[in-house]
Protein backbone atom coordinates (compact mmCIF):
# COMPACT_ATOMS: atom_id res chain seq x y z
CA UNK A 1 0.00 0.00 0.00
CA UNK A 2 1.10 3.45 -0.54
CA UNK A 3 2.54 5.39 2.51
CA UNK A 4 2.67 8.60 1.14
CA UNK A 5 3.89 11.04 4.01
CA UNK A 6 1.85 9.79 6.58
CA UNK A 7 4.56 6.93 5.84
CA UNK A 8 7.44 8.78 5.65
CA UNK A 9 6.86 10.75 9.04
CA UNK A 10 5.89 7.35 10.59
CA UNK A 11 9.43 6.03 9.39
CA UNK A 12 11.64 9.27 10.18
CA UNK A 13 9.86 9.36 13.34
CA UNK A 14 12.22 11.29 16.09
CA UNK A 15 14.97 11.89 13.46
CA UNK A 16 16.21 15.19 13.02
CA UNK A 17 15.04 15.28 9.63
CA UNK A 18 11.15 15.03 10.73
CA UNK A 19 12.25 17.20 14.09
CA UNK A 20 13.29 20.17 12.16
CA UNK A 21 10.42 20.32 10.03
CA UNK A 22 8.77 23.96 10.38
CA UNK A 23 5.34 23.29 11.22
CA UNK A 24 2.43 25.50 13.25
CA UNK A 25 -0.47 24.89 15.29
CA UNK A 26 -3.68 27.60 15.26
CA UNK A 27 -6.10 27.46 17.69
CA UNK A 28 -9.30 29.64 17.77
CA UNK A 29 -11.85 28.97 20.17
CA UNK A 30 -15.58 30.62 21.07
CA UNK A 31 -13.67 30.49 24.42
CA UNK A 32 -11.06 32.98 23.68
CA UNK A 33 -12.84 36.12 23.88
CA UNK A 34 -13.16 38.68 26.35
CA UNK A 35 -15.35 41.95 26.59
CA UNK A 36 -14.08 44.74 27.37
CA UNK A 37 -14.98 48.70 27.36
CA UNK A 38 -12.55 51.38 26.02
CA UNK A 39 -11.67 54.43 23.89
CA UNK A 40 -8.81 55.06 21.48
CA UNK A 41 -7.04 58.97 22.27
CA UNK A 42 -4.43 60.52 20.83
CA UNK A 43 -3.26 64.09 20.36
CA UNK A 44 -5.97 65.81 18.93
CA UNK A 45 -8.64 62.90 18.91
CA UNK A 46 -10.83 60.73 21.47
CA UNK A 47 -13.21 57.74 20.74
CA UNK A 48 -16.19 57.49 22.98
CA UNK A 49 -16.50 55.34 25.33
CA UNK A 50 -17.81 52.21 23.47
CA UNK A 51 -17.25 48.43 23.61
CA UNK A 52 -16.52 45.41 22.00
CA UNK A 53 -16.60 41.36 21.89
CA UNK A 54 -12.96 40.70 21.28
CA UNK A 55 -11.92 37.49 19.89
CA UNK A 56 -8.38 35.76 20.37
CA UNK A 57 -6.28 33.55 18.17
CA UNK A 58 -3.03 31.82 18.56
CA UNK A 59 -1.13 30.23 16.66
CA UNK A 60 2.48 28.72 17.55
CA UNK A 61 5.48 27.87 15.51
CA UNK A 62 7.99 25.16 16.13
CA UNK A 63 9.55 22.02 15.75
CA UNK A 64 7.74 18.36 15.99
CA UNK A 65 8.91 16.96 18.91
CA UNK A 66 8.94 13.17 19.64
CA UNK A 67 5.40 12.92 20.86
CA UNK A 68 3.91 14.28 17.68
CA UNK A 69 3.13 17.90 18.78
CA UNK A 70 4.83 21.08 18.16
CA UNK A 71 2.32 22.07 21.26
CA UNK A 72 -0.64 20.33 22.65
CA UNK A 73 -3.70 22.15 21.67
CA UNK A 74 -4.84 21.67 25.10
CA UNK A 75 -1.89 23.50 26.73
CA UNK A 76 -2.64 26.21 24.47
CA UNK A 77 -6.49 26.68 25.06
CA UNK A 78 -6.14 25.95 29.00
CA UNK A 79 -3.53 29.18 29.13
CA UNK A 80 -5.12 31.53 26.67
CA UNK A 81 -8.93 30.98 28.17
CA UNK A 82 -6.94 32.00 31.45
CA UNK A 83 -6.19 35.20 30.57
CA UNK A 84 -9.41 35.70 28.83
CA UNK A 85 -11.36 35.06 31.63
CA UNK A 86 -8.84 37.48 33.73
CA UNK A 87 -9.52 40.45 31.11
CA UNK A 88 -12.92 39.63 30.45
CA UNK A 89 -15.89 42.29 31.68
CA UNK A 90 -13.24 45.52 32.11
CA UNK A 91 -13.04 48.93 31.11
CA UNK A 92 -9.21 48.94 29.31
CA UNK A 93 -7.28 51.64 31.05
CA UNK A 94 -3.84 52.20 28.82
CA UNK A 95 -2.04 53.77 31.87
CA UNK A 96 1.13 54.54 30.03
CA UNK A 97 -0.81 56.81 27.66
CA UNK A 98 0.66 60.31 26.70
CA UNK A 99 -2.86 61.98 26.59
CA UNK A 100 -4.71 60.82 29.73
CA UNK A 101 -4.04 62.09 32.75
CA UNK A 102 -4.84 58.65 34.79
CA UNK A 103 -4.64 58.90 38.70
CA UNK A 104 -5.35 55.68 41.07
CA UNK A 105 -6.03 55.75 44.45
CA UNK A 106 -8.79 55.12 47.17
CA UNK A 107 -10.44 52.41 44.99
CA UNK A 108 -10.97 53.75 41.90
CA UNK A 109 -9.81 55.55 38.44
CA UNK A 110 -10.07 58.89 37.44
CA UNK A 111 -9.40 60.20 33.82
CA UNK A 112 -8.80 63.43 32.33
CA UNK A 113 -8.76 63.67 28.90
CA UNK A 114 -7.64 66.46 26.24
CA UNK A 115 -10.88 67.63 25.89
CA UNK A 116 -12.15 67.87 29.44
CA UNK A 117 -13.97 64.67 29.46
CA UNK A 118 -13.60 63.45 32.83
CA UNK A 119 -14.14 59.52 34.00
CA UNK A 120 -14.53 58.11 36.62
CA UNK A 121 -14.14 53.72 37.50
CA UNK A 122 -14.10 51.58 40.45
CA UNK A 123 -10.69 50.10 40.41
CA UNK A 124 -12.06 46.66 40.56
CA UNK A 125 -13.97 46.88 37.01
CA UNK A 126 -10.69 48.75 35.50
CA UNK A 127 -8.28 46.24 33.35
CA UNK A 128 -4.80 48.22 33.72
CA UNK A 129 -2.70 47.75 31.23
CA UNK A 130 1.11 49.25 30.07
CA UNK A 131 0.10 50.38 26.82
CA UNK A 132 -0.13 53.56 25.39
CA UNK A 133 -3.48 53.14 23.02
CA UNK A 134 -6.16 50.67 23.88
CA UNK A 135 -5.92 49.42 20.36
CA UNK A 136 -6.45 45.97 19.39
CA UNK A 137 -2.66 46.07 17.96
CA UNK A 138 -1.52 46.91 21.70
CA UNK A 139 -3.63 44.54 22.84
CA UNK A 140 -2.17 42.14 21.22
CA UNK A 141 1.44 42.66 21.99
CA UNK A 142 0.52 42.56 25.75
CA UNK A 143 -1.61 39.51 25.45
CA UNK A 144 1.24 37.70 23.71
CA UNK A 145 3.50 38.17 26.37
CA UNK A 146 1.07 37.08 29.27
CA UNK A 147 0.49 34.17 27.35
CA UNK A 148 4.41 33.71 27.16
CA UNK A 149 4.69 34.22 30.89
CA UNK A 150 1.79 31.59 31.37
CA UNK A 151 3.22 29.20 29.77
CA UNK A 152 6.91 30.01 30.91
CA UNK A 153 9.90 31.05 28.46
CA UNK A 154 11.64 27.85 30.17
CA UNK A 155 8.71 24.99 28.43
CA UNK A 156 8.72 26.88 25.48
CA UNK A 157 12.27 26.81 24.62
CA UNK A 158 12.23 22.87 25.75
CA UNK A 159 9.49 22.38 23.24
CA UNK A 160 11.39 24.23 20.83
CA UNK A 161 9.06 26.83 20.19
CA UNK A 162 10.31 29.29 17.59
CA UNK A 163 7.48 32.12 17.05
CA UNK A 164 3.93 33.34 18.79
CA UNK A 165 1.28 34.69 16.35
CA UNK A 166 -1.88 36.34 18.49
CA UNK A 167 -4.75 38.16 16.93
CA UNK A 168 -7.38 40.09 18.75
CA UNK A 169 -10.51 41.12 16.77
CA UNK A 170 -12.83 43.66 17.53
CA UNK A 171 -15.18 41.85 14.97
CA UNK A 172 -15.25 39.60 12.50
CA UNK A 173 -12.95 39.80 9.75
CA UNK A 174 -11.06 43.06 12.10
CA UNK A 175 -8.25 42.31 13.92
CA UNK A 176 -4.50 43.11 14.67
CA UNK A 177 -1.98 40.64 14.46
CA UNK A 178 1.13 40.27 15.88
CA UNK A 179 3.97 38.17 15.77
CA UNK A 180 7.13 37.48 17.75
CA UNK A 181 10.68 35.41 17.49
CA UNK A 182 10.95 34.17 20.82
CA UNK A 183 14.61 34.59 20.22
CA UNK A 184 13.92 38.27 20.44
CA UNK A 185 11.50 37.77 23.73
CA UNK A 186 14.52 38.31 26.29
CA UNK A 187 15.75 41.36 24.20
CA UNK A 188 12.71 43.06 24.19
CA UNK A 189 11.80 42.19 28.41
CA UNK A 190 15.17 43.47 28.75
CA UNK A 191 14.42 47.02 26.94
CA UNK A 192 11.04 47.19 28.56
CA UNK A 193 12.50 46.81 31.83
CA UNK A 194 15.23 50.18 31.42
CA UNK A 195 11.08 52.01 31.33
CA UNK A 196 9.16 53.10 34.35
CA UNK A 197 6.14 51.56 33.37
CA UNK A 198 2.90 51.88 35.66
CA UNK A 199 1.73 48.31 35.59
CA UNK A 200 4.93 46.71 35.84
CA UNK A 201 4.74 44.79 39.27
CA UNK A 202 1.14 44.14 39.35
CA UNK A 203 -0.30 40.53 38.74
CA UNK A 204 -3.45 39.74 36.84
CA UNK A 205 -5.65 38.01 39.39
CA UNK A 206 -9.09 38.32 37.45
CA UNK A 207 -10.91 38.88 40.04
CA UNK A 208 -11.82 42.26 39.68
CA UNK A 209 -8.90 45.35 38.81
CA UNK A 210 -7.16 43.40 36.75
CA UNK A 211 -3.33 44.42 36.25
CA UNK A 212 -1.22 42.88 33.81
CA UNK A 213 2.42 41.30 34.52
CA UNK A 214 3.73 42.09 31.47
CA UNK A 215 6.96 42.60 29.82
CA UNK A 216 9.12 42.36 32.76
Amino acid sequence: EPQFLGGVVQELAGSDTVRAMALAVRVEKERFKFNCAHFVAFKGFRERLHGHNYQVGVTVYGELATDGYVLDFGVVKEHAVKLCKAWNEHFICPMNSDVLDIKRGDGRIEITCEDGAYFVFPEVDCLCLPIVHSTAEELAIVFTDLLIKSLTLEYLEERKITEFKVSVGETINQQAIYRLKLKDYPEIVHAARSKATPCLDCATDGQGGADAVSLK
